[in-house]
């Protein structure tokens, strides 16, 4: 059974192992999306990544066709920043890149590299927590540091718990991968921003409208936050669920690729 794509006034789709890998457009994306704007359908690109800046990730999909005008970008990365404002949440260690540190000065939280606080900050005064998202050059003495930071009670936020993302050398290690080296030292009780969480649906509420579609490449995060919402959801088994053979009775439609999608 395939989606009635005429039938949905909202698209959310993530983006890397659905229609990117490393930049580069999977077969069937940019026509996809081009069919559903020509039937008047609401763009949202939903992705967990934090490394990219939401301007340089933007310019990006743009460039590859992927993004429009009035097409609506939202990230983990932003719903960590929105989260920890809600939090009341003015400063925080953070482990990550340019996308993660932008996202939490966008939304007026202080962000300072783990590696630079974890001895001055021998107190943990409110206001204070630790924020992770994808560092993929992280060791081993940096993790051991803002474990020291957890160990004294702040809280920790993370963009995902996802072990693994798709590039083209196949599935890279992912922030659950550093969460789960966190894990071994001291306990922890993330709160997840990313997909499917609250956090990050709240973020895209303001969006959608109508009848929704999602579309992604994995059952944890893109498939589950479409069951959370009420959605119906469209695994595409590229990216990360790429090999898997198995049934997915949660999502509403499987795909093999975009193309096959597109042809219909």
């Amino acid at each position: 059974m395939h989606p009635d794509l005429a039938s949905y006034d909202t698209v959310v789709s993530d983006l890397d192992g659905t229609l990117w890998i490393d930049d580069t457009p999977l077969p069937g994306a940019v026509g996809l999306l081009d069919s559903f704007r020509r039937r008047g359908a609401r763009i949202c690109l939903a992705t967990n990544a934090s490394v990219a800046t939401s301007a340089q990730l933007r310019a990006g999909l743009t460039r590859a066709g992927l993004a429009a005008p009035g097409d609506v970008l939202v990230t983990a990365a932003d719903a960590l920043g929105a989260q920890a404002r809600e939090l009341g949440i003015h400063e925080v260690a953070a482990i990550g890149e340019a996308g993660l540190f932008d996202a939490l000065a966008r939304h007026g939280v202080r962000a300072v590299p783990g590696d630079e606080v974890w001895r001055s900050w021998s107190s943990t005064p409110s206001g204070r927590a630790v924020a992770m998202g994808l560092a993929p050059d992280t060791d081993i003495r940096t993790l051991g540091r803002v474990a020291m930071l957890l160990e004294r009670g702040l809280p920790l936020l993370v963009t995902t718990t996802e072990v693994a993302y798709p590039t083209r050398e196949g599935l890279s290690g992912g922030t659950g991968m550093a969460l789960a080296a966190l894990a071994a030292r001291v306990a922890v009780d993330p709160i997840i921003c990313g997909k499917p969480s609250l956090p990050f649906l709240t973020a895209l509420r303001p969006h959608v409208a109508g009848r929704v579609l999602m579309i992604g490449d994995t059952v944890a995060a893109d498939v589950e936050l479409a069951a959370a919402a009420g959605w119906d959801s469209l695994l595409v088994l590229t990216g990360t669920s790429a090999d898997q053979h198995t049934h997915w009775p949660r999502a509403t439609f499987v795909t093999p690729d975009l193309l096959t999608i597109g042809a219909r």
